[in-house]
């Protein structure tokens, strides 16, 4: 329930470490404070190498105009589907743009 806020508020362009910083956890019985400082540590990681670099996002672009029309349409449901606004995944895309390349059947690039 927490990683979903956290992909929510950093979709919605709030930095990684604010969008962690904004949720807490506790618990009288249970460990769940190390359970989430745990889980937001491996989240942040992930995400602070996000961003896609200049070369990634031209290839994108390249294989996407190269698509055709349902493929294209394919890749963009997908990437509604998984919260991106506007923009955003060639912005922060990393995690998905192996599944956004083989949507619009282009060969896999290294990010």
């Amino acid at each position: 329930m927490v990683e979903g806020v956290w992909e929510d508020a950093f979709r919605s362009r709030d930095p990684p470490d604010e969008v962690v910083d904004f949720v807490s956890v506790s618990s009288a019985f249970y460990p769940l404070a190390d359970i989430y400082e745990s889980r937001a540590a491996e989240w942040l990681g992930v995400n602070k190498k996000n961003p896609l670099a200049a070369e990634v996002v031209a290839g994108f672009r390249t294989a996407r105009q190269r698509a055709t029309e349902v493929r294209r349409e394919v890749v963009a449901e997908y990437l509604r589907s998984h919260g991106y606004q506007q923009g955003m995944f060639e912005k922060y895309g990393a995690r998905d743009m192996e599944i956004a390349l083989s949507l619009l059947d282009a060969p896999s690039r290294s990010v």
